[in-house]
């Protein structure tokens, strides 16, 4: 086993002196504890980067481990487009993501839409703008299922593929070596297993990528695995120089963490702090705007009691200078509010006296009205009076004239009756006498 290792070890080397590109191998791990080995190498030629997947490797986590018990059945792949793959090819399971194209870069789409790293794909990328340039590819694990179908069951972290002109400018010793580092480690990873004297070699591997990782200005996630590696590996070891220089590294990098979140925390703060007195002075403004305003309304005064809290309440207000300006603000918005409040009382009591005038008028008002009406009832109630009592006086006096008109004609209609009778009778008799006269004389 340690012959086939030191064989891979000298042939990867062989390799990479005699190459005309860049081999680089990465782990990369899912949050189901899937872990898959890539090695691939990029080559650049008046920035046109190549770049060949070369090998691939990996372990199922206990997650769908049951569930995918063959290893050839699970392939590893990555996307360059969603959906309209080539020879309908199907995917179901987790949603999957296409690779972003940075903008300093040129890069067509495959046909297929998908690449196997299984087959080896080889990717062609033209650094247009800059000298560098960074690719992010998410890596899935996916099962075939048969009929043209993978079944899309794990989403490793990405694959993070670092594109520089200035690397290709010489091949140093530093990149050959790293890559060993970590091919070997990744190996005797996979196989388990390990003895002392192989622990003690991984552990001294891992010393040497931690510490040209501190020599970075970044620590990477390559790094930080490769240092929780060797924690998790350090109580193992039984040589006492080579467990010294575990925890020599493991401080220093636990130190060159902390500093980093140290550094981090600090840049934090003053973002914050800046963002802090960005806000105090919108605040400042906003304030200023109202108070220039000549007549402020109910939301204006509102506004500006809630711009005088937050100014107090800010978190800006630690500095001198922010607090002096804050107090000053605060005492002219207080001031004008005062001033505004006093004009609102004054209006107030004026519109209460005014109400009570107007109250007192209204009732006056309503008083005299009630009274004209009361007047004018009275005049029409005796004109009435007036009229119903001349209405009878005439009803009588007609009815008067009547009764003397009907007496009147009564006594003139016996009257004539009566002389009419007289009349009648005397005539009557006169007949007679003559009718007698005549016969005497025959």
């Amino acid at each position: 086993m340690r012959s086939k290792q030191l064989l891979v070890v000298l042939t990867i080397i062989l390799i990479c002196a005699s190459a005309w590109a860049k081999e680089v191998t990465d782990t990369l791990e899912s949050l189901n504890g899937d872990r898959v080995i890539v090695t691939y190498d990029i080559a650049q030629k008046n920035g046109l980067f190549t770049i060949r997947f070369l090998d691939e490797r990996e372990t199922i986590g206990r997650a769908f481990r049951n569930k995918y018990k063959k290893l050839d059945e699970v392939d590893v792949l990555f996307f360059d487009r969603k959906g309209n793959y080539e020879d309908n090819m199907k995917f179901s399971g987790i949603n999957i993501d296409a690779f972003m194209i940075p903008k300093e870069v040129k890069y067509k789409v495959s046909k297929d839409g998908y690449f196997l790293l299984n087959d080896n794909p080889t990717l062609s990328i033209e650094l247009t703008s800059g000298e560098n340039a960074e690719l992010s590819i998410p890596l899935f694990m996916a099962h075939y299922e048969g009929k043209r179908h993978y079944e899309v069951f794990s989403q490793c972290e990405d694959l993070k593929i670092k594109l520089s002109k200035k690397a290709f400018a010489k091949t140093t010793d530093e990149s050959i070596t790293q890559t060993v580092s970590q091919i070997v480690t990744t190996q005797e990873e996979v196989e388990g297993n390990i003895d002392e004297q192989e622990k003690e070699d991984v552990a001294r591997n891992l010393i040497n990528i931690i510490e040209k990782g501190l020599g970075a200005s970044e620590i990477s996630s390559s790094v930080q695995k490769h240092a929780e590696r060797l924690g998790e590996l350090w109580p193992e070891i039984k040589d006492p120089h080579v467990k010294e220089q575990c925890e020599d590294i493991l401080r220093r990098y636990d130190l060159a963490v902390n500093m980093k979140k140290d550094n981090e925390c600090e840049k934090e703060n003053l973002e914050q702090e800046k963002k802090y007195e960005e806000e105090f002075q919108t605040l400042i403004s906003y304030a200023q705007s109202i108070l220039m305003k000549d007549d402020l309304s109910d939301y204006d005064i509102s506004d500006l009691r809630t711009t005088v809290h937050k100014m107090r309440e800010s978190p800006a207000i630690k500095d001198e200078a922010l607090k002096a300006q804050m107090t000053h603000m605060s005492d002219a918005c207080d001031e004008r509010i005062k001033e505004i409040e006093k004009k609102k009382e004054q209006h107030n009591l004026l519109m209460i006296i005014g109400g009570v005038l107007l109250g007192i008028l209204v009732f006056v008002g309503n008083q005299t009205l009630q009274y004209l009406r009361n007047v004018k009832n009275q005049k029409s109630i005796m004109d009435m009076q007036q009229n119903a009592i001349k209405r009878a006086e005439d009803e009588a006096k007609q009815r008067a004239r009547n009764m003397v008109r009907s007496q009147i004609n009564q006594i003139q209609g016996e009257a004539k009756r009566k002389t009419r009778n007289a009349i009648d009778a005397r005539v009557g008799k006169i007949r007679m006498k003559k009718k007698g006269n005549k016969g005497f004389t025959i």
